[in-house]
């Protein structure tokens, strides 16, 4: 069985690509049968927000996944459904705190301020 951060990886339309010295993005697009909609809801899929922030978490880490310390701030704005391009811009700030940035088909879907430390092992 799959975990969940293999089948968001799954859904990455590569590659990560560093837009600014401190940015990362990533594009992901996530099938009707992708395992995040099961249940959620039936008949309205919408992608579970545990889902965004772990995209922003593995866009940040550049594929790898960092540990979560502290979700300082998350906000979001519009649902994403099936199908739909979803773009996650990670800007490093300090002391290893990300801002996030997700867009679905170019308009807003969630802001969030993530730390993050690397993982261990």
């Amino acid at each position: 069985m799959k975990t969940l951060a293999a089948a968001v990886m799954a859904s990455l339309c590569p590659p990560f690509e560093r837009h600014t010295p401190d940015g990362i993005r990533a594009s992901f697009v996530f099938a009707p049968d992708f395992i995040g909609f099961d249940g959620h809801f039936p008949g309205n899929p919408v992608l579970p927000g545990i889902v965004q922030i772990l995209a922003g978490i593995l866009t940040a880490g550049q594929g790898a996944k960092p540990r979560l310390r502290e979700l300082v701030k998350c906000k979001f704005l519009r649902p994403v459904r099936p199908g739909e391009t979803m773009t996650v811009d990670a800007r490093l700030k300090n002391g290893g705190r990300w801002s996030i940035s997700i867009t679905a088909e170019g308009e807003p879907c969630a802001q969030m301020t993530l730390e993050l430390e690397a993982a261990e092992g």
